[in-house]
């Protein structure tokens, strides 16, 4: 009949071998589908895994690396810097002991300890390129060289040493200055009382947090000498000073930009002032 359902007999045989098929291949999923599952998550937690031991051997090897970047550092650069920009600020975590004995930096006037703080100051005056010098934007003059080529410096660092190591002479001002004059001794002692401003706002400056453990010392609680601090990698700093570092000759001095060159002088009470204004004054000694 036209329109109707047609149907066709089927052999029990072939019904049965397409009912198996079927059967099997579902009895397979179900039996696969668990282990598939398993596979996923231990692919997962194993990847997830060795994220986390990446990351943590990279955090570990960040946390004891000697040297840091200044790059890598949170320190604002409100200031401009040529170690910095050459690269040459790294920083690093150092042991400080503060040794005084066996140490050439300490003690009495001798050959080995003046000798010592002279290498160490070496370097307190640089040279700048002209490039070097614009970007700093420094906000006031500086001495350049006649031809052009650059301009005098000081790394803040170099002059507050040259401070630790005048205030160390003037603990033993009979031998190193066994002349002075009254008022010599007067200049000296302004001298003196600007090296420790300068030092006192040295340290507010930069304001080490670096905190110190305490022990018992004669029944009170003192603080130990010897802690760990965020310093600069000195040889670094060092090696990139004296590489620009300029002895102040008198040879030197002809080359430089002779331009108010004798408009400062000193007065006899140890100020700096402008020779046709003497009131004003540079608060330098």
């Amino acid at each position: 009949m036209t329109g109707q359902n047609q149907y066709h007999k089927v052999e029990s045989e072939e019904l049965l071998e397409y009912r198996g098929s079927h059967e099997s291949d579902d009895a397979y999923d179900r039996f696969t589908a668990p282990k598939r599952g398993l596979i996923r998550h231990a692919i997962s937690y194993t990847a997830l895994i060795l994220c986390n031991i990446a990351m943590l051997g990279l955090w570990l090897h960040a946390r004891q690396s000697h040297l840091v970047e200044d790059d890598q550092c949170v320190r604002p650069k409100f200031t401009w810097s040529g170690p910095r920009d050459a690269g040459a600020t790294k920083y690093e975590r150092a042991h400080m002991t503060r040794p005084l004995d066996d140490n050439p930096f300490v003690g009495g006037p001798r050959p080995e300890h003046d000798e010592a703080w002279g290498k160490l100051v070496e370097p307190m005056i640089i040279k700048l390129t002209p490039e070097e010098y614009e970007n700093a934007n420094l906000g006031v003059e500086t001495i350049g060289f006649a031809d052009g080529s650059g301009y005098l410096g000081e790394l803040a660092v170099y002059h507050e040493l040259h401070c630790v190591k005048r205030i160390r002479r003037h603990l033993h001002l009979k031998h190193y200055y066994p002349d002075l004059s009254d008022n010599d001794y007067r200049i000296e002692g302004i001298h003196i009382e600007h090296c420790l401003e300068y030092l006192r706002e040295a340290a507010m400056c930069h304001g080490d947090p670096t905190v110190a453990t305490m022990f018992w010392r004669d029944a009170l609680p003192t603080s130990r000498a010897h802690s760990d601090h965020e310093c600069v990698n000195w040889d670094s700093l060092d090696s990139w000073a004296r590489s620009r570092s300029v002895l102040v000759t008198k040879l030197v001095v002809e080359e430089l930009n002779q331009t108010h060159r004798y408009d400062w002088i000193r007065t006899p009470q140890g100020k700096t002032v402008w020779r046709e204004q003497p009131e004003l004054i540079v608060e330098h000694p």
